[in-house]
């Protein structure tokens, strides 16, 4: 089995990788065709990893598009080892532009200055990790984001194994009704109305106390989500020697649970210490994984903010890895604690 490993995959750290989710997979009942199929999806993986960068760099993608076109449109791991599949034309190659174009800015995050470095917005498939120290605002921009997408008509799975389900609950209700709690308590009938009317049937909040992957990935077959947000990734039960192994399966499981149902996702993890009181956050600052996780998305958010910043209710947005657009940088944006909602400093 390694040795197709070897066949198929030129990249050292990938092959480690894939090395790492064979000897996984063999240490529960699995088949070997189930086993090829992982090869063939980290294959995929790698392949438009590569097309991404490409793009962002303005770089010539002829070789790297005819063959993301072509493993796209293997159904097994023989038909790529023995070549036993349909020639793709140039014309094919020209689909999967289009539908490059087409798809991009599908998916709008919040606060909308976001949109404006990713050049409009997310498309299916991306990989968002998000960090933050405690009490910063994670959930917040979990809920106005999940939210958000349900308001524009997509199918929404929001995964939680920390908070309450009936709070996330509440907090997605008052984020899209635009009422507090108070007025929420007060006015009940109007709170749900508002939200109903505004996307609160196409979010499902989840609770997994902890949950695996196999459950969320069983979540996401049963409702056909188009996005899912995993509020946090620590928590999730996954096989791992040590703390960081288990983040970095955890953050690399729900990349690939994107990749397998084409949708985005979502994840939210713990900065450090060191970001402690900061404003500016980068992958330094992850905590237990400073490579691991951020290798497995295409956007890493860090929000950070100064003691200065709480008091005021502002929060600022670091994008220290981004293979949507390729901006690097920051800025502010002001949190609504009451509303769960993040907006633009204007």
């Amino acid at each position: 089995m390694i040795g197709l490993i070897d066949a198929t995959v030129s990249n050292d750290k990938h092959k480690a990788r894939f090395t790492q989710l064979i000897e996984e997979a063999f240490a529960v009942d699995t088949s070997v065709a189930n086993t090829n199929d992982l090869i063939l999806q980290a294959k995929r993986s790698e392949v438009g990893d590569k097309l991404a960068v490409k793009l962002v760099n303005r770089e010539d993608v002829d070789e790297e598009l005819a063959e993301y076109v072509h493993l796209h449109g293997l159904v097994s791991m023989e038909e790529f080892l023995t070549g036993e599949s349909s020639v793709l034309t140039g014309a094919d190659a020209a689909g999967v532009l289009d539908y490059l174009r087409t798809q991009q800015g599908t998916f709008k995050l919040r606060p909308p200055r976001l949109n404006e470095a990713l050049e409009e917005g997310l498309m299916e498939g991306h990989a968002i990790i998000v960090l933050a120290r405690p009490e910063i605002g994670k959930s917040a921009f979990a809920v106005t984001n999940a939210c958000g997408w349900a308001m524009d008509g997509k199918k929404v799975g929001y995964f939680i194994n920390e908070d309450p389900e009936k709070l996330i609950q509440l907090r997605a209700m008052s984020c899209l009704s635009g009422m507090t709690k108070l007025e929420m308590y007060e006015n009940p009938e109007k709170a749900l109305a508002l939200a109903r009317r505004r996307g609160l049937d196409n979010l499902t909040v989840i609770p997994l106390y902890p949950g695996n992957l196999s459950e969320i990935d069983a979540f996401i077959d049963k409702y056909g989500f188009d996005a899912i947000v995993v509020d946090q990734l620590r928590n999730l039960k996954v096989k791992s020697e040590n703390r960081t192994g288990q983040l970095e399966a955890a953050a690399q499981g729900i990349r690939d649970l994107g990749k397998k149902y084409n949708i985005v996702t979502m994840g939210f993890t713990q900065a450090g210490e060191s970001a402690e009181g900061k404003a500016i956050l980068d992958m330094s600052d992850v905590d237990s994984s400073k490579t691991g996780i951020p290798s497995a998305c295409d956007l890493l958010i860090g929000i950070g903010a100064t003691e200065e910043h709480k008091a005021t209710n502002i929060r600022v947005f670091s994008l220290s890895k981004n293979k949507v657009s390729g901006w690097h940088g920051n800025f502010p944006a002001r949190i609504n604690p009451f509303l769960s909602r993040y907006t633009n400093v204007e």
